[in-house]
């Protein structure tokens, strides 16, 4: 996502745009998302478990989904957005958004071996592979804090 200038909400925020490595670092903070699907009668979601994964150029979330779902049955094989929330230290809240056609952990070759199903995943769930194939999210702060300050770091 490119960071542009920030805009005003609701006359009291500021929202800013994350950059791609902001997002990341919020992510792999937090072990929990909402994953939305489309499903034949509409949309729906799920809270899930993640697991941020880099191996080599492949980039994305390890999701672990009730196999009995809807949202598993409906996620494999279609783009999917998974948001994961949270607040900064300084309590300015927080979104990102990560989107991308999900694919079964087991259909990759270069992960299905690689130890990630061994510590993650329990019985009844399905480990399925959110690829980052758009990555974006945002930041809320105080106006008082004005747009000279960005606080794109989670440390700013």
């Amino acid at each position: 996502m490119t960071v542009g200038m920030p805009t005003r909400a609701h006359g009291s925020s500021w929202v800013l745009p994350l950059d791609v490595a902001a997002c990341w670092v919020r992510v792999a903070g937090g072990s929990e998302g909402r994953l939305k699907v489309h499903t034949g009668s509409g949309g729906r979601a799920i809270v899930t478990r993640y697991r941020p994964l880099v191996i080599g150029a492949l980039t994305g979330v390890v999701l672990a989904v009730p196999r009995r779902s809807p949202v598993c049955q409906y996620a494999v094989g279609h783009r999917v957005t998974l948001e994961v929330v949270g607040r900064d230290d300084d309590g300015g809240p927080w979104a990102v958004r990560i989107i991308g056609l999900v694919r079964e952990l087991d259909d990759l070759p270069s992960v299905a071996g690689g130890g990630v199903a061994d510590d993650f995943g329990a019985s009844g769930e399905k480990l399925l592979f959110l690829p980052a194939d758009h990555v974006g999210g945002s930041v809320s702060r105080p106006c008082d804090s004005g747009p000279e300050q960005p606080g794109r770091g989670r440390n700013d």
